[in-house]
């Protein structure tokens, strides 16, 4: 059986759509609640109704622009992208982040590593570098939801990684994979060693 822990997660989860639900009953044009709800979905496990809920999201923001749309919007995009990587959906990670930024382009780190992470999946390298470089760009850019990973290690790590694929730009990948090593990132240390250590072999 399940254990307690996971037990009380699960009522936690439920206990949490219930309360989105009941909200969007009076709200249904809430975007915002509607990306509460795709989050509440994905941590109980269900991920294509969470997908579905994210698709819905974003829609209502083009629809009933409000004052924080457009964060609402890129939370929404980082999040579909997330979720597709999980399920190794990355084709059509990448044919969704195409329909997104022809609306606007997310102003979110986390989505652009995410598409990174999509293009290196598809053997694209050259556009995994380019989302990596915007990832890094909007590095310190304030979203609604954002991991320490994403505003230190993660953007100059994926970066590092794209180059490393990319004939003659192992020097700059190398930069890259030691800018990532910088900030300690223990839990990835041994990922990140074994690709510098791999570039510097490529490299003679």
């Amino acid at each position: 059986g399940y254990s307690e822990e996971a037990r009380a997660n699960g009522n936690k989860c439920q206990r949490n759509l219930e309360i989105i639900s009941n909200r969007l009953a009076a709200e249904p044009m809430n975007p915002q609640l509607r990306l509460y709800a795709a989050q509440a979905l994905h941590d109980q496990g269900d991920d294509h109704a969470a997908l579905d809920w994210l698709r819905v999201c974003m829609h209502l923001c083009k629809l009933f622009p409000m004052a924080d749309c457009a964060t609402c919007y890129d939370q929404a995009a980082s999040d579909l992208l997330c979720v597709l990587s999980g399920l190794e959906m990355h084709a059509q990670a990448v044919l969704e982040a195409k329909v997104i930024c022809d609306w606007r382009t997310p102003a979110h780190s986390g989505f652009h590593i995410n598409l990174a992470n999509a293009y290196l999946n598809c053997g694209a390298y050259n556009f995994a570098a380019a989302s990596a470089f915007r990832a890094i760009e909007y590095r310190n850019v304030k979203t609604q939801q954002m991991t320490t990973a994403v505003t230190t290690w993660l953007p100059d790590a994926t970066l590092g990684i794209a180059l490393a694929n990319l004939e003659g730009r192992e020097a700059e990948a190398l930069i890259c994979l030691k800018r990532a090593m910088s900030h300690n990132p223990v839990a990835h240390m041994p990922m990140l060693q074994a690709t510098y250590d791999k570039v510097v072999a490529k490299a003679g």
